[in-house]
């Protein structure tokens, strides 16, 4: 699904009424029916799920189309015998085109109270007492601080004990970036319309959305799909028609053989969690190659696992001079993962420079992860190419490109795509929401939460890819699906044992419970 920014959304929005002449009054009546069916909805399960009985419903519109929205559903809420409270923080006279008709509009049906500084208290009690609230103020032509009227409006509806939810983007969330200047409203659901939004994606405009619903409102599709956008959001349709197809006669050979490069004396499990995850996603034969030393450790953890046993440091660390007899097997298999649990230390670095190159140079395909980005960070120049994938969280991303993590933080597109180029090849920007780009696209992610924040997940995102990979799909589909399938299984995996109690090896467990979800669609 493409994603749009505000501008590029407005500039749809321009040309369906334009070019495709039509009306944005019928554009604007659709939006209102979506989220007046939305607010039914959630007021028809209300008993279900509430405590309280419902009351009614408050509507807060501004003077632009956004607040035009809101006029709609409070006239169909009304048709409808909700009881609805209509509140606008502009005269009659600002209003304007179509956000003024249905202003007049729905003066036929109820009365519409100003909020001024003198009837704030009024508004206030009126937020308070009601069981929904819906913002219909500011739309995605916000940019910077809330100021004034409208910043007091937003304090007292972020106060509401119900529901709130936000037309098109929480009232003071940046369409185009998702930042937010000083406030905007918190809502529990937001109702977009034609494509999601940058802002309603990215943190912490995603924070303030909630649940987000994603709406057709007449729009031609040809006219979002024409938008000069390069960024899409991984939906669970486009994943399943990424899986690899699994024929009755096939053999192990048929799903690939990955092998993992990893481990070290103070980090035993990663290598394994990679090359587990690698084989319960569908690779044939998944390798483990790591110090000679700690192959007793490993060999009864997972038997399907086979070993390269590796010369090792004094530390019991992959030495350098494993290269030369590693590098004589690499050509055995379909995809390497390179990195999870190696340690830094200086014989290592020089091991992971070595063993990158000979890969290069084979052009077999690669994921690069954890300790292994640590050791190419001091690597001058180094290109990798379209057959490769870093897999970097923002802090190895900052150590990688040289900037604060906070720079990163504060503008992840920006610093994804200057990886890309940097590298010459695909990136995977790990954490909330996601990133995934070829250097051509991004996808952001929209599975996961909290229970991922835990040691390893990023080693067992590592092995998805990889046997992804090793079963056909080329690195960026492999990565965009691997992220997604990811996701899925922490949530999956939360819902029984909360977000809290979630480590990595559940993830694991819970990958045939998600590939079960998806091959049931």
């Amino acid at each position: 699904m493409k994603v749009l920014t505000g501008t590029q959304m407005a500039d749809v929005d321009n040309k369906a009424i334009n070019e495709s002449k039509i009306d944005g009054l019928i554009l604007m009546e659709n939006a209102g029916i979506k989220v007046f069916k939305k607010l039914m909805s959630l007021i028809q399960e209300w008993p279900d799920n509430q405590d309280m009985p419902f009351s009614n419903v408050v509507i807060v519109s501004g003077k632009g189309n956004n607040g035009g929205d809101g006029f709609v559903i409070a006239r169909h809420l009304v048709l409808a015998g909700i009881q609805t409270n209509v509140f606008a923080i502009e005269e009659r006279a600002n209003y304007t085109g179509d956000a003024l008709k249905n202003y007049l509009a729905f003066e036929n049906f109820g009365d519409i109270n100003l909020v001024t500084e003198d009837t704030m208290e009024d508004f206030r009690d009126a937020v308070i007492e009601s069981s929904i609230v819906v913002d219909a103020l500011l739309g995605t032509g916000i940019k910077g601080p809330v100021e004034g009227l409208y910043s007091e409006v937003i304090e007292i509806i972020n106060e509401s004990d119900g529901i709130i939810l936000s037309v098109d983007i929480p009232s003071g969330v940046e369409a185009n970036t998702g930042k937010v200047g000083n406030l905007a409203v918190e809502a529990d659901y937001t109702v977009t319309f034609a494509a999601p939004k940058l802002g309603l994606l990215l943190y912490p405009g995603a924070d303030n959305a909630g649940k987000l619903d994603i709406e057709e409102i007449g729009i031609p599709d040809f006219l979002i799909e024409n938008a000069e956008s390069n960024v899409f959001m991984t939906t669970e349709s486009y994943v399943f028609d990424l899986l690899p197809w699994r024929p009755d006669d096939s053999n192990k050979g048929t799903y690939g053989k990955v092998l993992t490069i990893a481990g070290s004396s103070t980090m035993i499990g990663a290598g394994l969690l990679t090359s587990y995850s690698a084989l319960k996603i569908g690779a044939g034969l998944s390798t483990l190659a790591s110090p000679k030393s700690l192959i007793p450790y490993y060999a009864t953890a997972y038997p399907e696992i086979t070993f390269l046993p590796l010369e090792e440091t004094i530390h019991k660390a992959i030495s350098a001079s494993a290269v030369v007899n590693l590098s004589e097997r690499l050509e055995d298999f379909q995809v390497i993962v390179l990195g999870p649990g190696l340690g830094v230390d200086s014989d290592t670095r020089n091991f992971v420079d070595s063993i990158l190159k000979k890969i290069i140079d084979k052009n077999i395909p690669v994921v690069v992860d954890a300790d292994a980005l640590n050791c190419i960070a001091d690597i001058n120049n180094l290109k990798l190419y379209g057959n490769a994938v870093i897999t970097p969280h923002p802090k190895e991303l900052s150590r990688l490109l040289k900037v604060e993590m906070s720079d990163i933080l504060d503008d992840k597109m920006k610093y994804l795509e200057m990886a890309s180029q940097k590298y010459n090849t695909n990136v995977v920007l790990k954490g909330a929401k996601t990133l995934i780009t070829s250097g051509e696209k991004v996808y952001i992610n929209t599975t996961g939460n909290s229970a991922l924040a835990t040691g390893g997940t990023g080693d067992v995102l590592s092995g998805i890819i990889a046997g992804l990979i090793a079963q056909g799909l080329n690195l960026f589909d492999a990565s965009v699906c691997g992220v997604y399938l990811h996701g899925l299984a922490g949530e999956m995996a939360s819902e029984e044992l909360t977000e809290y109690s979630v480590v990595a090896s559940d993830v694991i467990k819970y990958l045939p419970k998600v590939m079960h979800k998806l091959c049931f669609l």
